[in-house]
């Protein structure tokens, strides 16, 4: 394990409200709370907004409530609503369609998308072929527990991917795992059962990057020298639930909803 500090940040957008951002090489994804619009920005331009997606102006029978969440993937834009809702907007045809219901984290690949079911109370790791949409459980038993009877095995609670390798991470038990299609997941590393702790995680496509919310503290884990770095982060990070990591850059999410950049070097 090794510490990193670094200092350097840049304020990119600066727009109320905005509820969550996505980005790609070229350009930075946006939509703002209690709307159901995604927009977007060319980045190192002007940065002039430019609607994507606008659920009024789609002619669809699926019903589509406030946007609390989006991603892309192979050219498709995939919203989650309020409702806990998947839905797939092909951006070409403008068809909008829903995937799947109850989706509390999930993320795509190997035209598969791979999602935690537990706002039932289920805490199930689920995976949905993108091309027959059947749906097989990975992890969890799939049955709804009572708010008053206590969950047996661990609760999943976010997921990401890393070079073709599925993470995912717990609370309660707090800790981030590899999973394994053997059953014998590997834990890369676990924190102390304080109760509310929730660990946030991410990836640049290289490394997996994951913060626990009461610091200000970046952990950097390869996968394939099986190496964990620590990174020191500037104090308004501390408490984030929002950032992403694209080009050695780090956009957070500060508490009046702007985004801010930080500088991370992945060379050592």
């Amino acid at each position: 394990m090794e510490w990193n500090n670094q200092n350097g940040s840049n304020l990119i957008l600066n727009a109320n409200g905005i509820g969550g951002i996505v980005i790609d090489d070229s350009w930075l994804y946006y939509y703002k709370s209690e709307e159901k619009r995604v927009n977007r920005i060319k980045l190192n331009e002007d940065y002039s907004p430019e609607l994507v997606f606008d659920a009024e102006m789609i002619d669809s029978p699926e019903i589509l409530e406030q946007i609390c969440g989006f991603t892309l993937y192979n050219g498709q834009l995939y919203i989650k609503d309020t409702t806990i809702s998947c839905f797939l907007y092909d951006m070409e045809t403008g068809q909008l369609k829903r995937l799947n219901d109850d989706v509390s984290s999930g993320v795509f690949f190997d035209n598969k998308f791979y999602y935690i079911e537990h706002s039932q109370r289920s805490f199930t790791i689920y995976a949905t072929d993108l091309v027959s949409l059947r749906t097989e459980l990975l992890r969890g038993d799939g049955i709804t527990y009572s708010f008053e009877e206590p969950k047996r095995g661990l609760l999943y609670d976010k997921l990401t991917v890393v070079n073709g390798k599925l993470f995912y991470s717990t609370r309660v038990e707090p800790a981030v795992y590899l999973y394994e299609k053997d059953g014998e997941d590997l834990l890369i590393e676990d924190f102390d059962s304080d109760d509310t702790v929730i660990l946030q995680i991410t990836t640049d496509g290289k490394y997996l990057f994951y913060t626990h919310e009461n610091t200000n503290i970046l952990h950097r884990y390869d996968p394939t020298e099986c190496k964990l770095v620590l990174i020191e982060l500037p104090d308004d990070f501390k408490g984030n639930k929002g950032y992403m990591i694209v080009n050695n850059i780090l956009y957070y999410k500060l508490k009046n909803d702007s985004y801010k950049t930080f500088m991370v070097n992945t060379e050592f």
